[in-house]
């Protein structure tokens, strides 16, 4: 089986490139090694919910002052999106979901993913991942940091940085 092209979510985003040929195996490996190690801190500091509401109007209601927060942490689809935050905003938040009648599910995830609270480990992690090799993709690759095709070589710390850190953008992919 050969694909025509790669995406991945979150995480698995590392696997994707690594089948694009972007990232040797040892790369890949190295990747999820350090996010890992730089997103464990942040175990019981938050959590995460499925939404089923199209990003702009998910947006607006977090604009309120009582899901302070609480953000966006992957775009899914037209209609589908995954937010993070401290369990308290969040639960506020998923009980006006659940007044407004928006479908949600809290995930079993102890972890604010794709939220500002990483901010504080961005240095560390761009370091600890200098000296990543990203080559030409051998097969096309639609990243979910940019929700567009990239070449395989601006595959780079910076790169792995942000897609710990900004929203998941599966759906544009």
């Amino acid at each position: 089986l050969q694909p025509a092209a790669v995406l991945g979510h979150s995480a698995g985003e590392v696997a994707a490139a690594c089948a694009a040929g972007a990232l040797s195996r040892a790369d890949a490996l190295r990747v999820i090694e350090v996010r890992t190690r730089f997103q464990e801190p942040m175990r019981g500091k938050g959590t995460m919910a499925a939404l089923v509401l199209p990003e702009a109007e998910a947006e607006a209601a977090l604009a309120d002052p009582a899901f302070a927060g609480v953000e966006i942490a992957a775009v899914n689809s037209g209609r589908s999106l995954t937010l993070a935050g401290p369990a308290g905003p969040l639960g506020a938040f998923l009980r006006h979901a659940r007044r407004q009648r928006w479908p949600h599910v809290r995930l079993d995830i102890e972890y604010p993913f794709h939220s500002s609270q990483l901010d504080p480990f961005r240095a560390p992690m761009i370091e600890a991942l200098a000296g990543l090799r990203p080559q030409p993709c051998t097969t096309r690759f639609f990243s979910t940091v940019t929700g567009t095709e990239l070449p395989g070589e601006a595959l780079d710390a910076e790169y792995w940085w942000r897609n710990v850190r900004q929203k998941v953008a599966f759906a544009p992919a």
